[in-house]
């Protein structure tokens, strides 16, 4: 737009040139013309270059916001899937062993068994004890080893702890 108003403003000062017959003036003019038109015609070239480059962008972009919406659609179908496929799995799936309740349970707090574990008794230990007290009665190891290990025990009838 500055360039047009320039333009005009040099084809003016040409004709009243012209009126009062400048010829150096007038060879001024012209040149000063020529000049600002190469420059005009420079500025529309880069800016349709510019153009086309940012048309080429936008076109890109939007390529790639598609080829982004088609991954997106397609993680979400993947994650269904997968959802689907846990929800399939835990129905098929048995009790983990936590979850299902325990025949006997074992360690502190535990319902002691009914007799003592044989591994109390061992011959061959400095520490081997006759008897066991073991939920109000005494026990024996009733058959050792040829290794000193017990392999069954035995209640004594005859004393109990009241």
């Amino acid at each position: 737009m500055k360039i047009l108003k320039t333009l005009v403003t040099s084809m003016l000062m040409l004709l009243a040139l012209n009126s009062h017959g400048a010829e150096p003036a007038l060879a001024q003019l012209e040149a000063d013309i020529l000049a600002k038109q190469a420059k005009y015609e420079a500025l529309v070239d880069d800016y349709q270059k510019k153009r086309q480059q940012l048309e080429a962008a936008i076109t890109e972009l939007k390529q790639q916001e598609q080829v982004l919406m088609a991954l997106k659609n397609e993680l979400a179908a993947l994650n269904s899937v997968m959802t689907e496929a846990r929800a399939a799995e835990s129905q098929t799936r048995p009790l983990k062993a936590e979850n299902q309740p325990l025949a006997k349970k074992t360690g502190i707090g535990a319902e002691p068994d009914e007799e003592p574990c044989t591994c109390v008794f061992n011959s061959n230990r400095k520490y081997n004890p006759e008897k066991v007290l073991w939920n109000n009665a005494y026990w024996i190891c009733e058959i050792y080893k040829t290794d000193g290990t017990c392999s069954a025990v035995k209640k004594i009838k005859d004393v109990s702890i009241d």
